[in-house]
């Protein structure tokens, strides 16, 4: 089923009210949670509950949006329910390596009239750490990671989510009620990992994790060089979420993945910036 941390609201003085009634669930989010099957969504562009468009722009501005894929939800798919129901995992829309780590990432959600009577935004994030004594990249010294009571600093977490949601890690993830009679958009922005390491952001490594969430092992600790990178079963993925006009819950995930391009003549493709594909690389940094 749907779990999320703390959920703040997207327009806070129509939702206010309703900010007291959703409560925190503590420790990490498992990537997709129980009785999770994967759909379709199909439907003509006139036919879906809700739909995501992810388009690129370069950190500089100068050229306009890159639109690299759209995933939606059909009026076909099977709401969700404490037995089961269908969860629409979305194929993984490709970018490549060297654009995408200089590219802010638009998410563009699209609420059919009438139809979803909330959504739900939750970005994606990790946790790299549970370690009392973690120091991240940009620190002076150790941070306690150990706590798992959403008191941590934003710092243990790693992802484009630590950034997109106020007060991260307390909140997981955003809300907004789509207008009746009418399509609402609404677009979340993902700044660049590159601008994020320039500004001495928590995320300062050379690398695409910042927004690719396409690790297949998810069950491991990660580690490179005695420095933590992941902890075991707390990937969550880029979802949204709608609630219908009969409160039918309806999920998608979505997958961005980083494309290497061609491999030279008679070699593989050269990595420029380590994803989760690439564990073999140093993280290199400026």
């Amino acid at each position: 089923m749907f779990s999320l941390k703390r959920i703040v609201p997207l327009f806070v003085l129509a939702l206010i009210s309703a900010c007291g009634g959703v409560q925190p669930d503590a420790g990490t989010t498992t990537a997709t949670g129980g009785g999770t099957s994967t759909g379709t969504g199909t439907g003509t562009d006139t036919e879906f509950l809700f739909k995501v468009d992810v388009a690129t722009q370069y950190e500089s501005n100068d050229k306009g949006l890159d639109n690299k894929g759209t995933c939606k939800v059909g009026p076909d798919v099977t709401p969700r329910s404490d037995s089961g129901g269908t969860v629409v995992n979305c194929p993984a829309i490709s970018i490549p390596e060297q654009q995408l780590f200089f590219s802010n990432v638009h998410f563009t959600v699209t609420a059919a009239p009438d139809k979803c009577k909330i959504i739900f935004f939750r970005p994606y994030f990790y946790r790299i750490s549970t370690s009392a004594t973690y120091t991240p990249p940009t620190a002076t010294g150790p941070l306690d990671c150990s706590k798992n009571d959403q008191t941590e600093p934003a710092t243990c977490y790693g992802g484009a989510g630590t950034l997109l949601i106020p007060s991260f890690p307390r909140n997981g993830g955003q809300y907004f009620l789509p207008g009746d009679g009418t399509t609402l958009t609404n677009t979340w922005i993902a700044k660049s990992a590159n601008s994020q390491r320039q500004t001495g952001g928590a995320y300062s490594y050379l690398d695409n994790r910042w927004t690719i969430n396409d690790l297949a092992d998810r069950v491991a600790f990660k580690s490179y060089n005695g420095q933590d990178i992941y902890v075991a079963n707390s990937m969550v993925d880029w979802r949204i979420v709608c609630t219908d006009t009969t409160d039918h819950l309806y999920e998608m995930n979505l997958f961005l993945t980083a494309d290497k391009g061609p491999p030279a003549a008679g070699g593989t493709p050269f990595v420029s910036f380590p994803t989760w594909h690439i564990n073999d690389l140093p993280m290199l940094r400026y």
